[in-house]
Order: C-alpha cells, then sequence, then structure tokens
C-alpha cells in the first residue's frame, strides 16, 4: 500500500469491508507521518478470524477484565471448546 493507493494483484480478492478497514489504516498512517505500510494478506477460516480478533483485542489497554472474558466465552461457545482446549 502506497501513496493512498492500495494495490497488488491479491487486494482484488478481499472483501469491500476489508478493503474499506485497509483504507482507514492507510489514512491513519499518513496523518501519522508514513509515507509506506507494508501489508501482509493471509487466507483466513471463521476460527482463524476470530482467534486473530481475540489476540488484538486482548491487547488493547481500554479493554477491562469483563470484556475479554466475554471475548474467550464467545469463541469457546462458537466452536464448542473447552477451557484447557483454548489454553
Amino acid at each position: 500500500m502506497t501513496g493512498t493507493h492500495i494495490t497488488g494483484k491479491r487486494f482484488n480478492r478481499l472483501p469491500v469491508e476489508h478493503l474499506r478497514f485497509l483504507k482507514a489504516l492507510l489514512q491513519k498512517a499518513q496523518s501519522a507521518g508514513f509515507g509506506e505500510v507494508p501489508v501482509r494478506v493471509v487466507d483466513f477460516n471463521e476460527q482463524q478470524v476470530l482467534e486473530a480478533a481475540l489476540v488484538e483485542n486482548i491487547q488493547r489497554a481500554d479493554l477491562n477484565p469483563i470484556e475479554k472474558a466475554q471475548g474467550f466465552q464467545e469463541y469457546l461457545q462458537r466452536f464448542e471448546m473447552t477451557h484447557e482446549e483454548l489454553a
């Protein structure tokens, strides 16, 4: 991703909402003074998407313990896992 454009063959396969997210990310990076933002596009299944979102949310400083627990509970229920399997 360079300038204000998102380019590359793999970007053509992304859903529109992902492209909107990437464009917003690029605009934020540019406003912070970055000219380019390296991006790695990875194909995830539904479980991997939720895992990545869970990890990203856990790392947020403004997330309280209840919100973290709710994220774990949603993951456990959706994929019918035990706490031991999650650990």
